[in-house]
């Protein structure tokens, strides 16, 4: 277990399940309402196929833990800082550690230490690494990455229904000066911060717990999430979440959905054009989807066809900017990006990272042990 630190101040989880032989490092990083034990399930395949496995918290989730001298809300902040502080630093200490060990094999020989780096994202950590990456790129900035596999990456979001209808209601508040926008001392989830939540948690876990109101509470869940055929119910049962331990959203990560809704573009926080200009030389928030054709890796695109929270046309948007990235590229002469897309027919979003689902399983390690060079 280890702890790294981010330059605001906060303390990210990072778990290891160690194969410290393998050069092929599998760093895993879930989604809005994930911790780090979300993805649990596929740690056996992954191990069974030699890879070192490296499980990421980020600040959304437990413990909660920031410097007590640092500056500002702990809740204060959008899926930038997922990206940009909570993935670069995780992504700091996997890189110490790794180097070290295999300096250490390696004492003598002369060679230098090297090491394939794999990200398997899902959802909301799929919009993160993507910000982070093109930051990296823009910056001249090594990352290490070797391969992103993108399962249901957030970034262009469509919602649908009940979920979709919510949404529209909830643009109203992008009519809100941006200087309030920033008011985000308000989690929406869990924690000591967050009384009212407890219950309603609380009360989700009882009636899914409940026979018959299981599957009316399931068919709830459904609906609201617009047909969406994940075990929901089952999921809000699992071990690792808890009224006292939920994982959250912010409010300034659901302005940051709505805004992205909104535009139609996969962009950075919009803080209105005054703080924009200030913070990225520019009146818009830069559009990260355009920078696509500064990728220097190989990406796996994967949605779920009953993904109703990211859809296979939300997945498609993501291709199609790797389309456009890979003409742009190729008007300079330049090698095309290495990526692949495919849609698992009957999955739905909490589906495509579930290593209990043998289809589920055979996609990913598919892509993991790089079969399809």
């Amino acid at each position: 277990m280890h702890y790294a630190r981010t330059t605001d101040g906060y303390w990210i989880p990072v778990v290891r399940i160690p194969a410290k032989e393998s050069r092929r490092k599998l760093v895993m990083h879930l989604g809005m309402f994930d911790d780090l034990w979300s993805a649990a399930s596929l740690v056996p395949s992954a191990r069974e196929d030699g890879l070192d496995v490296f499980l990421i918290g980020n600040r959304n989730c437990p413990p909660f833990v920031r410097d007590p001298d640092a500056s500002g809300e702990y809740f204060d902040y959008s899926i930038d800082e997922l990206g940009l502080q909570d993935i670069r630093a995780a992504d700091r200490v996997i890189s110490n550690v790794v180097c070290n060990e295999l300096a250490s094999s390696q004492a003598g020989n002369g060679s230098k230490p090297a090491f394939e780096h794999i990200k398997l994202v899902h959802s909301m950590a799929g919009a993160a690494v993507f910000i982070y990456l093109t930051d990296c790129l823009v910056r001249g900035e090594a990352h290490g990455i070797s391969q992103i596999i993108a399962a249901g990456p957030a970034g262009f979001q469509r919602p649908k229904g009940l979920l979709g209808a919510g949404s529209q209601i909830l643009r109203l508040l992008l009519r809100i000066p941006p200087h309030w926008q920033t008011i985000t001392a308000f989690p929406i989830g869990l924690t000591e911060e967050t009384l009212v939540s407890e219950p309603i948690f609380k009360a989700l876990y009882d009636v899914t717990s409940l026979k018959p109101l299981d599957k009316v509470a399931a068919l709830a869940l459904r609906t609201v999430l617009a047909g969406d055929t994940s075990k929901w119910a089952e999921a809000i049962r699992r071990e690792h979440y808890n009224p006292a331990g939920m994982p959250v959203v912010t409010w300034k990560i659901l302005l940051h959905l709505l805004q992205q809704i909104k535009s139609g573009r996969f962009a950075r926080f919009d803080y209105g054009k005054e703080r924009n200009s200030a913070i990225y030389k520019d009146e818009d928030p830069p559009d990260v989807a355009a920078l696509y054709d500064l990728l220097d890796v190989r990406v796996n695109f994967i949605a779920g066809g009953q993904d109703s929270i990211v859809s296979p046309k939300a997945v498609q948007k993501h291709v199609d900017a790797i389309l456009t990235a890979n003409e742009r590229r190729a008007a300079r002469g330049d090698a095309p990006i290495d990526w692949t897309s495919e849609v698992l027919p009957n999955m739905g979003h909490l589906d495509i990272i579930d290593g209990d689902n043998k289809e589920v399983v055979a996609c990913l390690r598919k892509h993991w042990q790089r079969e399809y060079l």
